[in-house]
Parts: C-alpha cells; structure tokens; sequence
C-alpha cells in the first residue's frame, strides 16, 4: 500500500528550464561568453545549479569551467532572485496530486535546487501548505543521488521503503530512488529521454501525470452507460481539442454512425464518471470476415482529459467484449500522428496488425486479442 509519493521538482512536477536557464546565462554574460539556448538545460540541469553551470561554462568555451568557483555564488543570487521564472506546473499534475491527497497520501518534494530555492518555487506554484514536506539542498542534505534526503522523509513520517514512490526524469532521480530502496518511477514528460531512465533501471515509466493516481493504488471512479433519452443531450455537448478533431469524429458524428450501423450490432457506450458524461465510444461487428469488434470511435472530453479516465474506460470496455465471449480480437484505426491515442492502445496490449487501408494511408489498423490479459 502506498502511504508516500516524493516527487522531483524540475522536470517532474513543474517545466522549469527557463528558470534555471536564466540566472546561468547572466552568468555566462557577466564573463562575455555565449548565452546556451533553453532547450540544452534538459542536460545541463538535474544535478544541482553548480553542475548546471559547469556544464554551461564548457559548452560555452570555458573548458576548464576556470569561472565556477567565482561565478556560482552570482548565479545562485539570481536564481533567488526570481526562482520562478516562468514556471509552471505540468498539464494534469495539479489534479494528481489532489487525488493523492484526498485519499490521504502523503506527497513530497526533493529537489537538488538549494533548499530556499526549492521552497519558494513549491510554494508560489502550488500554494504554501500543500505539500507535506519539502527538500532541497543544504549542508546537511547533499545533492541527489546520494539518498539522504528520502530516508529522511520516510523517518519524519515513520513510512517504510516499499510504502514510498519516487516520481523523476533522469538519471540521478533513477539513482537515487535505488540508493533509497524505494520504487523508482521515471516520467518521460520530463528534460531526458524515455532511453535515459530505462539505461538507469527505472523499475516503471508512466507517460502522463494522469498515471500517478492509478499506480498509488487509486482508482478512478469510471463506469459504461447506454445512451438514453436522458443522457444523449450531455453527449451530444461532448467535444475534444482543437488539435485532435482531425482524429476523432464529433460526438454528434459518433451518435449518427451508431444509428448507421444499427445492423451491426453497434453500440454506443457513454463513458460517465459519478454520474457526469465525459466521453463516448462506439462499437461495432464486422459483417464480413475475419469476424471481430470495430471500435470505431473512442473519445474524452477536452475537459476531463489527464485524468485517467480514458485508460480505465477503455479497460472496462474490453473486459465487457471478453465477457460476450463472441469474437476473439478487437481492432481499431488510428492516425499514425495521433501519439497519445496510439500510447493508450498500446498500453491495452494493442499491436500494429500489419493491415494497411488503401483508402487511410494515414492510419494505423492496431488489434488486441481478447484472449491476452
């Protein structure tokens, strides 16, 4: 069971490379070398503000890093001076962490920013009080990997090592959690590659912050509906972002191809949580062979997206189909540049069937065997 959750700050909770960039760079420029663009930060940083500018001082011509010792107390000043430079959390992990916290899950913060540092961006970006413990670096807790500072949360709180999560983006972060002898889960939205924390034995990588409530054992309140006089109207209001219209059909679409393919055995499910619609799916059988479900439409609402509810739905919809025991595969069409949607089949042991319609050249024919679980 899990009693803690201990996040990395930047890269993890929160995009902060441009605060961290900043401060270096006007270090860079107090001793007339280059500015390094925001996006080298993803390495640079991760391993405390003195290692960021060493790594700054080399890539911008100062092999020896000869500026360090001189430049580093600037650079933290700056940085203090506005550590949340356009900082922000990432999308759905506000909503995360409340799920975490409302069913009484501790969560906490260990960055290898200084600890002042650390603090006020914690507190600005998510309120003073919301976390239950915050950590950076001081004297006394040297910097990450070196686990000192996690084996201190879990003595504050009396909490055992397999009770604890530790939630980063890089290598240090993966190190760190096995220094502790705690469960190491790495997240690929953050400043290092997916490659990175599987190189370093990340024992889980999830993919969004919508993940983070399933692992801590939570589970998202999601249940299949029919479509009935008294729902179709909310459906029908259902939509999704401007940028996926081109890989899901309107809501109003979606209810029309279920009436055209009422010879098929289709089915429309309304996909609700505590009562509220927050997204539809459409399924049907092929009149031809080889006989099997067409999940011909699958689709949230822009509004409850990041929330794990199309994971949890998409599950139940497939355990319903292995119930019918009709059919033994179900497949599905995808956009081949609709990544998110291909990460959420694949999640559901969906795979490429090798199928390619000459009429969507664009599209991806994924199937799951009913049979696999």
């Amino acid at each position: 069971m899990t009693k803690l959750c201990i996040f990395d700050l930047d890269g993890t909770l929160a995009e902060t490379q441009e605060s961290i960039a900043r401060p270096v760079n006007m270090t860079l420029e107090y001793y007339g070398l280059p500015k390094q663009p925001v996006e080298a930060f993803n390495y640079f940083a991760g391993d405390g503000i003195k290692n960021a500018l060493k790594r700054a001082l080399i890539a911008s011509g100062d092999t020896e890093a000869s500026h360090l010792e001189e430049g580093l107390p600037m650079c933290r000043r700056w940085m203090q001076e506005d550590p949340c430079y356009k900082v922000r959390p990432y999308d759905h992990m506000i909503w995360a962490l409340d799920q975490l916290k409302a069913h009484g899950i501790r969560i906490a913060v260990f960055s290898n920013k200084p600890h002042l540092s650390a603090v006020s961006v914690v507190e600005a970006v998510f309120g003073k009080g919301y976390f239950d413990h915050i950590q950076g670096q001081t004297d006394r807790i040297l910097i990450k990997p070196d686990p000192k500072g996690v084996k201190e949360i879990l003595n504050k709180y009396n909490i055992s090592r397999d009770e604890c999560l530790y939630f980063g983006d890089t290598n240090t972060d993966m190190l760190t959690a096995h220094n502790a002898e705690v469960t190491a889960v790495g997240v690929s939205w953050g400043f290092r590659p997916r490659s990175e924390l599987e190189q370093y034995r990340a024992d889980i990588i999830i993919d969004s912050p919508a993940e983070i409530p399933g692992l801590a054992g939570i589970t998202v309140p999601v249940r299949l509906a029919e479509i009935t006089e008294e729902n179709w109207l909310e459906v029908m209001a259902l939509s999704v972002r401007e940028d996926q219209k081109g890989f899901v059909a309107p809501a109003v679409g979606i209810l029309a191809r279920g009436y055209v393919y009422r010879n098929c055995n289709e089915r429309v499910f309304v996909i609700e949580s505590d009562g509220v619609a927050v997204g539809v799916a459409l399924v049907r059988e092929f009149s031809d062979e080889p006989l099997g479900y067409d999940l011909q439409q699958f689709m949230i609402d822009q509004r409850y997206q990041g929330r794990g509810y199309g994971s949890e739905a998409l599950g139940l919809l497939l355990d319903e189909l292995r119930s019918e025991n009709h059919f033994d595969h179900v497949e599905v069409c995808v956009k081949k540049d609709d990544a998110e949607a291909i990460r959420l089949y694949t999640k559901h042991d969906f795979i490429d069937s090798g199928y390619i319609d000459e009429d969507a050249p664009d599209s991806l024919n994924m199937i799951c065997y009913l049979s696999r679980r």
